[in-house]
């Protein structure tokens, strides 16, 4: 038969490419041993294909198929494999086991297979039935028959039956009834055995069965009949097909059974019955497979994922129509065919479709598409066709997409807008600023909580100070119009999104959510399509949908259409208008002139009749039917602001001129209404405003300008001389009579030609921006720094350009932005900076701005004009530090040396050298001496500058009476001499500086010694302060000469020689304490000036009980002078702060030897005295000795128990 389309079967083939097939299932049959086979396999991989081609290479094998396939219910939910009945499982086997095997072959079998009767055996039996039945009457009645016969008439007719009435003849009937009896009986008894026709026999109401009924399985419940059945099958491979649909193991170990009894009741010589069965891999859960198979043969799919493509290629080109597709289309969504007869039904039912509904217009690549969406979800495509279903749901909410995805957008307008306002709305104008005011919180807050770890209030200062320092960013012009910019695409992008198909509105964000969808009927019952999305197979429908190949137009590729004169697409348009219900502007119309003959003018009243077709046919064929239509149109546009008409309209790009011509001259106000009213985005915005421009007469330009709304949008838009090639004689003529000044332009979009009209024309504001634009565009001048700190001094640089003239025509004007986009530092050359300061139309207040910026020092102060701005250039740094400088401003300012001339003089004056006679000689005579007073008396200048002037000065102050200057710079009056040491000067000092005043002696400590001191001038505590001083000793006791008044000898700051020249002359009784205990501390010579007074102090000494240092004590001791009980009296005042040993040492100086005994363990006695009781009392005290006692002997005598003695009595009397 012809196939020219090359159709293809889906039923296995005989060709399969065998190779190891072969050799494993020859393995097979040459060991009788293995019996059960696996041929295991995924769904389509081929298996049934390789039994086919077996069977051809291999005619002597005999097989039989039992196919128990087993097909999923429409409803996923329902489809519960688990549990199907087994008995209906065996039961299919059984069945389809009888109906294979001929009947002649089971004659004894119970299973009947209902065929149609032979006639001539039907017609035997009923014959011998009958003739069984007429001779059983025959012979019964025999006697009777002969009777009858007798009476017969005529004669001749009794005659013919007389034979019948001879006994043999009865004989000759009852050998035949017999005979026919014994084959009934034969006949009933082989069906008895073959077909157990009686299964019960019932004995007086009592049924005895021969086959009870039981619940056991078919296969147990019919053992004999199954095996007899196998047996019997004349085959020698049974193959089972499919059994793995139903997902139940329990078949095949019952089959295993039944094999295992067949085989053993076959004789060894006879060919052993294999079952053969056909399964994927996964039936088995675990390796329990192979302990239930003799033997596995793997079968590798034929098809999958990574091939398909090779054999989509095949089949489309063998039929022809490969070079139909798209070639990357073919190998993407073969990634999701891995089941061969699928992709040949997908190929089969293509080649319909295409034959039966293709049209030119139709896309082969989503027919195919729709062909295979059909195969994979067949059931959903049927709902398809009923406007229900998965796929129809996505598309009829196609609206909630779009809208969702608008709201998104919007989100991201409003995000964008808040970034604006913050960037605006910041106070703060440099990153430094905000680093200052943050970074101290940050870093107090990190000291307090470095314990324990509170970080909260750190992290939201760091925020904080990152959000402001993006703010600030986002402050920059660049930035701020980047922003921009995003807002007008996003709004473009929600125009455009209404008109988008849903593969174009799905995008990384909203996948999820649009195809999550579910559906709601009327009666609120929800679907979910969990069928849909749980399929292996659904990210195939996202894969069609998301990459448009089944779109809006699906219905095209699926159903017929007969077209005639008006199309379908016209025809439903028609119907829209007539229904009310409005197309999308951009329906696409195959002819708008056919169309508008089933329209009449009142049909153009109508929202419904906004179509782009129809208005560019209109304005193209303006004819006076048609201009009616078309005014009606445009009246409702106006009266409905219909601005996403209007929007929507020029992105199509028909006959946009005409089209703005007429709706200006119809609807003047409607670019002003657009600007405050409308979605146009800024892009549309501008193209109206352009295309009014060239198409729009000047009336009503002039009219369409109300309030300015034209003229302020173009100078608001940098980009609006972004035109290619422009009319620039006509636009430069509109700037000029709407007035237009630029705020901004862009210059790398805008056309260089009107550029250079733009800025000849003075057709801009005097903005940074802009003046930095022409600076960089015409001047040549594109250093970021020197734009924003040396603006003027680049506009000097070529004086003959417009920039110069209109510059200094609005220097006011030119000044405030200089001063708002310097970054806070100007450094315009000592030219421009003059010229500026020397202007007299600028205004004082930005002079005085534009210093506070300015960084560029002046050489000469006298250079400025204006002594008024001298003090703010001081302070501000602004004049070169020199001398000259400096003696301007104090003789010419009238200021003197105030604080602003001190300020500066102090940011270097330790460099400046100034001399007293060059000043009188320069300026005024006695300008001088003015300028070193001030300078002493100057508070400002600090004191390294206060120094280093008066060095210079190199002048001294005879009289000197000048209050209040500080300590500091006292110092450095009296360390450089300026103030002079006479007596007059000393007694000033004392009265005004007496915190100065031994600086100042020790300064002049010669003169203050030899020429000032007196007995009028003498004062006793300066003295002490001096004693206290570093100087020579030979002042210190120069100065010792003029008092005897005790002084302490304690001082520090004195040397050995003053200390003994007090001691001797000066000594204050108060000191003796002191000087006692420290004494082994003091020098030789002191310690013999102490021992001499501590002996002429001694009852003194021992009366108020003061501390005396064992050195000083044993020297005391020694003194001959000194009688012994005064001895012995500081002995015993002292010995309490002694060791034993310095103890020891004494009482060796005093020749105690008693006392110096009880130290060696004896006893001595001493007498008893107040002296030596306190003796004993701090030897008690101290453990030197265990006690003492008034001795018993004489009670004039204290007997000292020693040590050695006490711990001798303490012993235990048993050791004594």
């Amino acid at each position: 038969m012809d196939n020219k389309h090359n159709f293809q079967k889906l039923t296995p083939i005989n060709k399969a490419d065998m190779g190891i097939y072969n050799d494993a299932l020859n393995y097979v049959f040459d060991n009788p041993d293995i019996k059960n086979v696996g041929i295991s396999g995924a769904y389509s991989a081929g298996k049934s294909s390789v039994i086919e081609t077996y069977k051809t290479l291999r005619p002597d094998i005999k097989f039989m198929h039992i196919s128990l396939a087993n097909f999923q219910p429409s409803s996923a939910d329902a489809y519960q494999a688990d549990n199907q009945n087994e008995n209906v499982l065996e039961g299919k086997i059984l069945n389809q086991l009888i109906h294979q095997i001929e009947p002649a072959k089971i004659p004894q079998t119970n299973f009947r297979v209902k065929r149609q009767l032979s006639s001539p055996k039907l017609w035997l039996v009923t014959a011998l039935i009958s003739s069984f039945s007429l001779l059983l009457i025959y012979i019964l009645n025999f006697s009777r028959w002969g009777k009858f016969i007798g009476t017969l008439t005529p004669a001749v007719v009794g005659k013919v039956f007389s034979f019948t009435t001879a006994p043999l003849t009865a004989l000759l009937a009852g050998i035949a009834c017999v005979m026919i009896l014994f084959y009934l009986i034969f006949s009933v008894i082989k069906e008895q055995f073959n077909r157990n026709l009686f299964k019960g026999i019932s004995v007086q109401g009592n049924t005895i069965e021969i086959f009870e009924q039981s619940e056991e399985s078919f296969f147990d419940k019919y053992l004999n009949e199954v095996l007899y059945l196998f047996e019997n099958s004349d085959r020698d491979v049974i193959v089972f097909e499919d059994m793995d649909r139903y997902n139940t193991n329990q078949i095949f170990q019952r089959l295993r059974e039944i094999n295992t009894l067949v085989n053993s009741r076959k004789k060894s010589t006879e060919k052993p019955l294999r079952f053969f069965y056909l399964m994927r891999d996964d039936i088995f859960i675990s390796k329990e497979r192979t302990k239930f198979f003799d033997f596995i043969m793997p079968v590798v799919p034929v098809l999958d994922g990574s091939n398909s493509y090779d054999q989509f290629i095949a089949h489309f080109k063998k039929g022809i129509i490969f070079d139909l597709f798209n070639e990357h289309f073919l190998q993407e969504i073969s990634l999701y065919i891995d089941d061969m007869r699928i992709l040949k039904n997908i190929y089969n039912e293509f080649l319909v479709y295409h034959n039966r509904i293709s049209t030119t217009e139709q896309d082969p690549n989503k027919l195919l598409a729709i062909i295979i969406y059909k195969n994979i979800f067949p059931r959903d495509f049927s709902d398809l066709q009923l406007n229900s279903g998965f796929v129809n749901t996505l598309f009829s909410k196609k609206d909630e997409f779009i809208n969702d995805e608008i709201a998104r957008l919007r989100v991201k307008i409003d995000t964008i807008n808040s970034i604006i306002e913050a960037a605006e709305n910041e106070h703060l104008k440099y990153v430094d600023e905000v680093n200052e005011l943050i970074n101290p919180k940050i870093q107090e807050l990190q000291r307090v909580n470095y314990y324990n770890n509170n970080n909260t209030q750190i992290n939201i200062l760091i925020a904080e100070r990152d959000q402001r320092i993006s703010n600030l960013n986002n402050r920059s012009d660049e930035r701020l119009n980047n922003l921009k910019g995003q807002i007008s695409k996003t709004e473009s992008d929600i125009i455009a999104l209404q008109n988008k198909k849903l593969h174009e509105i799905i995008n990384k964000e909203n996948v999820e959510q649009i195809f999550t969808v579910t559906y709601t009927n009327e009666i609120g019952e929800e679907s979910s399509f969990n069928e849909i999305k749980g399929s292996d197979y659904f990210a195939l429908i996202k894969y069609l949908i998301r990459n448009g190949y089944i779109d809006e137009t699906y219905p095209d590729y699926m159903t017929y259409f007969y077209e005639h004169s008006l199309s379908r697409i016209d025809k439903i348009f028609l119907r829209s208008v007539t229904d009310q219900d409005a197309k999308d502007y951009t329906y696409q119309l195959k002819n708008p002139e056919i169309v508008l003959t089933h329209l009449s003018v009142h049909n153009f009243e109508k929202e419904e009749i906004l179509n782009f077709d129809l208005s560019a046919y209109l304005l193209e064929h303006q004819t006076d039917i048609n201009k009616n239509k078309l005014y009606n149109m445009l009246v409702q546009i106006k009266e409905g602001k219909n601005y996403k008409f209007v929007s929507l309209y020029f992105e199509s790009g028909k006959r946009i001129a005409p089209f703005v011509k007429v709706l200006n001259n119809v609807w003047t106000e409607a670019f002003y209404s657009i600007l405050s009213e409308s979605n146009f985005t800024e892009e549309q915005k501008k193209n109206y405003a352009l295309q009014s421009i060239y198409h729009t007469t000047t009336s009503d330009l002039e009219r369409m300008n109300s309030e300015n709304a034209l003229s302020d949008f173009i100078a608001s838009h940098s980009d609006f001389l972004d035109i290619e090639e422009p009319d620039s004689e006509c636009l430069i003529e509109v700037f000029r009579l709407l007035d237009v000044k630029f705020l901004d332009i862009d210059y790398e979009k805008s056309n260089k030609e009107l550029f250079q009209d733009v800025y000849a024309n003075d057709f801009y504001v005097i903005g940074f921006n802009l003046v930095c634009l022409m600076l960089s565009k015409v001047y040549g001048c594109s250093e970021e720094s020197e734009l924003k700190q040396k603006n003027y001094t680049l506009v000097l640089r070529k004086p003959d350009e417009p920039l110069v003239r209109y510059i200094q025509t609005n220097l006011n004007e030119y000044v405030s932005v200089i001063l708002e986009h310097c970054e806070g530092k100007i450094s315009d050359s000592e030219v421009a900076v003059q010229e500026l300061l020397n202007d007299t139309d600028l205004e004082s207040s930005l002079k005085s701005d534009y210093i506070d910026k300015l960084n560029t020092p002046l050489s000469n102060l006298q250079d400025i004009d204006d002594i008024s701005f001298w003090p703010q250039l001081l302070d501000c740094r602004l004049i070169v530090y020199s001398e000259s400088n400096v003696l301007q401003y104090f003789c010419r300012s009238g200021s003197g040396l105030d604080k602003s001339l001190a300020d500066f003089i102090n940011s270097k004056g330790n460099s400046f050298n100034f001399y007293y006679d060059e000043i009188d000689s320069e300026f005024e005579k006695g300008n001088g001496a003015k300028f070193f007073y001030e300078v002493v008396r100057s508070e400002e200048l600090n004191i390294k500058t206060y120094a280093s002037i008066l060095n210079s000065l190199n002048r001294h102050i005879k009289s000197f009476n000048i209050d209040g200057i500080s300590d500091a710079k006292m110092d450095v009056l009296i360390d450089q001499g300026i103030v002079t040491m006479i007596p007059e000067v000393l007694l000033f000092m004392r009265g005004h500086y007496q915190h100065k005043i031994i600086d100042f002696i020790k300064h002049n400590i010669q003169e203050y010694t030899e020429v000032v001191i007196s007995e009028e001038t003498f004062d006793f505590n300066e003295m002490l302060e001096i004693l206290e001083t570093d100087i020579d000793d030979k002042y210190k006791l120069s100065i010792l000469v003029n008092t005897v008044d005790p002084i302490s000898a304690m001082l520090n700051s004195c040397s050995v020689e003053v200390k003994a020249y007090i001691l001797q002359n000066n000594l204050d009784s108060n000191d003796i304490p002191k000087l006692l205990k420290a004494y082994p501390s003091f020098a030789e010579k002191l310690q013999f000036i102490v021992n001499d007074i501590a002996m002429q102090n001694l009852d003194e000494i021992i009366q108020n009980n003061f501390f005396v240092p064992f050195l000083l004590c044993k020297q005391l001791l020694r003194m001959s002078s000194v009688n012994t009980d005064v001895k012995s009296q500081l002995f015993a005042m002292t010995v309490d702060d002694f060791s034993e040993s310095e103890c020891k040492e004494c009482l060796s100086i005093l020749n105690y030897t008693d006392l110096i005994s009880a130290f060696n363990g004896k006893r001595p006695a001493i007498p008893i005295t107040d002296t030596n009781q306190r003796i004993l009392d701090i030897f008690v005290k101290k453990r030197w000795i265990v006690g003492y006692d008034v001795d018993k002997r004489d009670e004039s005598l204290f007997r000292i128990s020693s040590r050695r003695i006490a711990k001798r009595e303490t012993l235990p009397t048993e050791l004594l």
